[in-house]
């Protein structure tokens, strides 16, 4: 799903104390993962694991990323730079 600000999310973690590491141990995924979204070399994830971040992060699911009839749906998408990740 589509991360809707990179600034809310970084806000969210902060706000929670949340580290990149632990961040990423509780969704059981690997930190850089949460790096490149935090610095928006990425800007989606699957479906799966964006749900996990909203449930660890304990805000209401589509407050972070758009809930997928929202728009497109493919679980990855290119950076800035036209990179496929």
């Amino acid at each position: 799903m589509r991360l809707r600000s990179r600034h809310e999310f970084i806000a969210c973690m902060e706000q929670r104390h949340v580290s990149v590491r632990e961040l990423a141990r509780w969704v059981a995924c690997h930190p850089s993962m949460i790096g490149h979204l935090r610095s928006g070399l990425l800007s989606s994830c699957s479906n799966d694991l964006a749900m996990r971040i909203e449930k660890a992060l304990g805000v209401e699911p589509g407050t972070l990323f758009e809930l997928p009839s929202e728009g497109r749906s493919p679980s990855i998408v290119p950076s800035n730079d036209g990179r496929w990740w």
